[in-house]
C-alpha cells in the first residue's frame, strides 16, 4: 500500500481525518481481505518514516480493537527513522511477478510508481486519475501489456450499485443526449489537500473524474467518444482562507462534446458526427460548506433520446442527528463504506463499493496468477475501470485545465496512438479479411462441418463454394436486455444442415476490443434453445440454456428466464415444422481465430448436434484505447473485424465481388483500390426493358427502402399485366442488389396484391401480411428486409382502408398501426 493518508489509513495531521473516511478504506479493506485469506503479506510506504508509530497505533485503536482484534499489522518503508520519497522502489523490491501494489499518492507521482511496479511484473491499483496526461497513460498501457501485469484505476462509483444499475439501463434508452453532474466536498478538504491543491494537481482531476468516468462507461458501449472539452473556473476561497497557492481554482465546470464516430468515409464521419452529438457538463468543488452535515455532494442527470435517469446520492434517505456533532443532522454513506462491526464483532462493511472496487482489483489479480485469463482480457469487462477502459477519461481531464487558462476549448485527444487515429486503410481491411478466411476455411476442414456465413459480416470471411448456406442471426438480438428471439429471421433451414451434418459451424466476426459478437455468444444460443424445446420438447435436455462462460451468472439467469416466452411466440404462428426434424439437440460451442483445435474433427456427440461458433477474427485490445500491445502479439496493419459495417467502407464491393477479384485487390496499392473497386461491381452494359422485365430505379440503402412505397403501385401493375398476358404457370423473378432485401418486400407486396385471392384481398390486415412473411421466411431463409423496407409495404398495402373514411379514424388507425408495426417488424 503506497500512500499513508486519509483514504489508505484514515491518519491526517497527526489524528483521525475529519472526513467520513476516519478509519481509511485501503488498509481496513485489505486487513479484511487477509483475514479472508485472499491477500497475504501487507506493507505501507510513506515518505516520512516517523509517522509509522503513531499510525500504527490509530489503526489499533480504531480498527484492532473494533473488529475482535482484526490483525493490522504491516511491513513499513521507510524505517521509523527515516525519511525516504524514494522507498517505494525499496519495498516494491522486495515484491515477487504477480504480487501487487495500490497507489494513493498525489497524482503527479502515480506514472513513476507505476513504471516501476509493471516494469517488475507487479499488478498495480492506482487512484484516479490513473495520471495526468494522455501520452502517460498510453505509456502505462503500453509497459503493463509488454510485461502481461493488471492495471486497474480505483473508479469505485463504477460498483456503486446506483450508478452500476443506471450504467446498464442507460443502454436500453436509445440515443445519448445530455449528461450533468455535480460532486462537492467541504472546504476542509483543502486542509488535507494543501500541499498540492493548485500546484501539483486541481479539483477537476479530484472529484470531476468520477461522473467523466461514470459517462464515459455508459456511453462507451454505444460508439460515444469525447472530442471537444471547454471549462470555466471560480477562485477565491481556496486561495483566500485556505491559503492554497495562487492560481488554485474553487470550482471548474468542464464542458464536453460527445460524438459517435465510427470507420466510415470522411463526408460520412462528418455528417455523423453532426447528427449523433451529445453534451456532458461536469462540476467539481471542493469549496462546499463544512457544515452541510453531508461529506460529498454528488448526483447527475442523464438524458437519451427515449428516456432519461436521474440519481441523487447526497443524503439518500438516511440521517442521522447527534447534539455533539458538528453538524446537528448528518447523512452517512454506509453504501460506500460501513464501518459499524457486524453482530459477530467483525468487520462487515464487505458489501460497500469502496470495499468491492478494492476486492475485485485482488480478485482479478488472483484470476491472472492462477493462469485463469490473461491481463487484456479483463478490458472487454466493462464494469472494470483497467486502464484500457478509462483513456477516455484521462483525455477529458487533460484537456480540461488547458481551457481554463487559454480560455479556448480543446479537443481531447483522442484515445488512440497517431498511426490509429487515421482512417483504416482499405488495403488493410482486404488483407485481414483474407487472413481470417483462411483459418476460418483451415478450422471447418479440421472439424468436418459445414460452414454458415452469419449475414452480412460472416460472408466475407466464406470463400465463394465453401460455405453451406448462410444465416441471418442479428446481433442486437443479444444486446444486453435487448435479448431476442427473431420471427423473422426463423433460419429454420439450419436444422436439416445440423441433422444431416452432425452440425455445422456459424461464422461471423466483431469489432476490435470484442472477444466474440453478440450474434454468436447471444442469439444464437437463444436460437438453439427455442429450436429444441420446439421441436423436441419432451427432450429433458432441450431445457438446458447454454451460453459463453464469460457471460456473467445473472445475465445468463435473466435469458434463460425469457425462453419460455420466446417458445411461445414461436409456436403462435402455428407455422407447418414436419420437415424441420431433429434427433438430438442443438449445442452451441465456441472457437475463435487462436483456439486450439482437435486433430481428426469434432468428435461424434451422443446426446447433441454440435453447433460451433466461430469468431473469425483475431481478439485485439480496444483500438480506442491506446496502445496496440506487444510487436510480438500484434501484426501491424491487422484489422480485427474488418469485414463490419461493410456499407462504410466497402465502396461497392461486395464478398462475391471481393473473392472473385481477390488476387488483384491484395496486389493493388492503397490508392489504386477506390477506382479499381468502381469497375468491379458495373453492371452490364445493354440492360433490355420489354415487357417481361422492369428495371426500378429506388437509390441504395435507407433511401431505396423508402421510395419502394411510390414504386409499389407501378410494380404490381406490371406483374400482374405481365400474368395475364402469359399462359398459366409463368414465374416471376424479383432480384436486388443484396438479393435478401428490397426484394423480398417487393415479393410480399405481390404475393399480398397480386397472388392473393380476391377475397383475401378484400380483407388483408396486419396478420395475414405477417403470416405471409413468415412464410416467405421459412421457405427463403437468406431473406432479410429492413425495417424501413417492411414499413413501405405495410403502408402500401394497407392504405387501401382508409379509402372513404373519416380524418380521424384515418389518425386513430394510423397510431394503431403504428403500435402493431412493433410487433410485425
Amino acid at each position: 500500500m503506497i500512500g499513508t493518508g486519509e483514504y489508505t489509513t484514515g491518519f491526517v495531521g497527526g489524528a483521525a481525518s475529519a472526513s467520513d473516511k476516519k478509519v481509511g478504506v485501503v488498509g481496513l479493506t485489505m486487513f479484511d481481505l487477509r483475514r479472508r485469506g485472499k491477500v497475504g503479506r501487507l506493507g505501507m510506504v510513506g515518505v516520512d518514516g516517523s509517522k509509522f508509530p503513531a499510525i500504527r497505533s490509530h489503526l489499533d485503536s480504531n480498527i484492532s480493537r473494533v473488529y475482535n482484534n482484526l490483525d493490522s499489522s504491516f511491513d513499513s518503508f521507510p524505517s521509523d527513522t527515516e525519511r525516504d520519497a524514494n522507498a517505494y522502489k525499496k519495498a516494491i523490491d522486495t515484491l515477487q511477478p504477480g504480487d501487487a501494489i495500490t497507489i494513493f499518492t498525489p497524482d503527479p507521482t502515480h506514472l513513476p510508481i507505476a513504471l516501476y511496479a509493471v516494469d517488475r511484473g507487479v499488478h498495480v491499483l492506482v487512484t484516479k486519475p490513473a495520471v495526468q496526461k494522455l501520452d502517460e497513460h498510453q505509456e502505462l498501457l503500453r509497459r503493463a501489456r509488454k510485461n502481461k501485469v493488471f492495471v486497474f484505476v480505483e473508479h469505485h462509483k463504477r460498483f456503486d450499485p446506483v450508478y452500476a444499475d443506471a450504467r446498464a439501463r442507460a443502454r436500453t434508452l436509445g440515443d445519448f443526449s445530455y449528461f450533468y453532474a455535480y460532486m462537492a466536498q467541504p472546504r476542509y478538504q483543502l486542509d488535507t489537500f494543501r500541499a498540492w491543491a493548485g500546484a501539483q494537481s486541481d479539483i477537476s482531476y479530484y472529484l470531476n473524474s468520477h461522473h467523466v468516468d461514470v459517462c464515459d462507461s455508459m456511453v462507451r458501449p454505444m460508439g460515444y467518444r469525447p472530442v471537444l472539452v471547454s471549462a470555466s473556473s471560480a477562485a477565491g476561497v481556496a486561495t483566500g482562507t485556505k491559503g492554497c497557492v495562487p492560481g488554485t481554482e474553487d470550482v471548474i465546470s468542464l464542458s464536453v462534446t460527445w460524438a459517435r464516430r465510427g470507420q466510415k468515409t470522411d463526408e460520412q464521419e462528418e455528417m455523423e458526427t453532426k447528427q449523433s452529438r451529445a453534451v456532458g457538463v461536469f462540476t467539481a468543488s471542493w469549496t462546499a460548506p463544512e457544515r452541510a452535515g453531508v461529506h460529498t455532494s454528488q448526483y447527475f442527470h442523464y438524458l437519451a433520446s427515449r428516456g432519461e435517469i436521474r440519481v441523487d446520492q447526497s443524503r439518500r434517505g438516511y440521517d442521522v442527528v447527534d447534539d455533539e456533532g458538528a453538524a446537528q443532522t448528518t447523512w452517512p454513506n454506509p453504501f460506500y463504506m460501513r464501518y459499524a462491526p457486524g453482530d459477530d464483532g467483525h468487520f462487515a462493511g464487505q458489501t460497500g463499493y469502496g470495499y468491492l472496487s478494492l476486492e475485485r482489483f485482488v480478485d482479478a489479480c488472483r484470476s491472472v496468477n492462477a493462469g485463469a485469463v490473461v491481463p487484456h482480457e479483463l478490458d472487454s469487462r466493462l464494469e472494470l475501470p483497467t486502464l484500457a477502459n478509462t483513456v477516455a477519461t484521462t483525455a477529458v481531464l487533460e484537456a480540461g485545465p488547458t481551457t481554463t487558462i487559454n480560455h479556448h476549448p480543446k479537443m481531447a485527444s483522442s484515445p488512440r496512438p497517431e498511426a490509429a487515429r487515421r482512417k483504416t486503410p482499405l488495403h488493410n481491411r482486404l488483407t485481414s479479411i483474407a487472413r481470417d478466411a483462411a483459418f476460418v476455411a483451415d478450422a471447418c476442414a479440421l472439424l468436418s462441418l459445414p460452414m454458415i456465413a452469419n449475414e452480412r459480416c460472416g460472408s466475407w470471411y466464406v470463400r465463394p463454394g465453401c460455405g453451406s448456406a448462410s444465416a441471418y442471426f442479428k446481433s442486437t438480438d443479444g444486446h444486453e436486455r435487448a435479448w431476442k428471439f427473431s420471427l423473422r429471421r426463423l433460419n429454420l433451414h439450419l436444422v436439416g444442415i445440423a441433422e444431416g451434418n452432425d452440425g455445422f459451424v456459424i461464422v461471423d466476426s466483431t469489432r476490435r476490443g470484442k472477444r466474440m459478437p453478440d450474434a454468436l455468444s447471444v442469439t444464437v444460443p437463444i436460437w438453439c434453445s427455442v429450436i429444441n424445446q420446439v421441436l423436441l420438447p419432451h427432450n429433458p435436455l432441450s431445457q438446458t440454456v447454454f451460453l459463453p462462460p464469460h457471460l456473467p451468472p445473472t445475465i445468463k439467469s435473466q435469458i434463460r428466464a425469457l425462453v419460455p416466452t420466446f417458445v411461445d411466440n414461436l409456436l403462435s404462428l402455428r407455422l407447418k415444422l414436419g420437415p424441420h426434424r431433429l434427433s438430438k439437440p442443438l449445442r452451441p460451442f465456441w472457437i475463435g481465430n487462436g483456439s486450439v483445435l482437435p486433430e481428426g474433427g469434432v468428435p461424434i456427440f451422443e446426446l447433441y448436434r454440435p453447433v460451433v461458433c466461430c469468431t473469425a477474427s483475431r481478439y485485439l485490445a480496444d483500438d480506442r484505447h491506446g496502445e496496440e500491445g506487444d510487436d510480438e502479439e500484434e501484426d501491424e496493419g491487422y484489422v480485427q473485424g474488418a469485414a463490419d459495417d461493410a456499407e462504410n467502407w466497402a465502396l461497392g464491393l461486395t464478398p462475391s465481388i471481393f473473392w472473385h477479384h481477390v488476387n488483384d485487390l491484395l496486389a493493388a496499392n492503397e490508392e489504386d483500390l477506390p477506382p479499381l473497386i468502381k469497375r468491379l461491381p458495373t453492371p452490364r452494359e445493354g440492360w433490355v426493358k420489354s415487357s417481361t422485365q422492369m428495371e426500378v430505379g429506388l437509390g441504395r440503402h435507407k433511401t431505396a427502402s423508402r421510395n419502394l412505397r411510390l414504386a409499389l403501385p407501378d410494380v404490381c401493375a406490371f406483374v400482374d399485366g405481365f400474368l395475364t398476358a402469359s399462359a398459366d404457370g409463368a414465374q416471376v423473378v424479383v432480384v436486388c442488389e443484396s438479393g435478401s432485401d428490397l426484394s423480398v418486400g417487393t415479393a410480399l407486396a405481390l404475393s399480398c396484391r397480386v397472388f392473393s385471392d380476391a377475397a383475401e384481398t378484400q380483407t388483408l390486415t396486419k396478420p395475414v401480411v405477417k403470416a405471409r412473411l413468415a412464410a416467405i421466411m421459412t421457405a427463403f431463409p437468406e431473406a432479410n428486409p429492413s425495417r424501413q423496407t417492411l414499413q413501405s409495404v405495410n403502408s402500401f398495402l394497407l392504405d387501401w382502408r382508409r379509402d372513404g373514411l373519416p380524418k380521424r379514424a384515418v389518425q386513430e388507425e394510423e397510431e394503431e398501426e403504428e403500435e402493431e408495426d412493433k410487433a410485425l417488424i
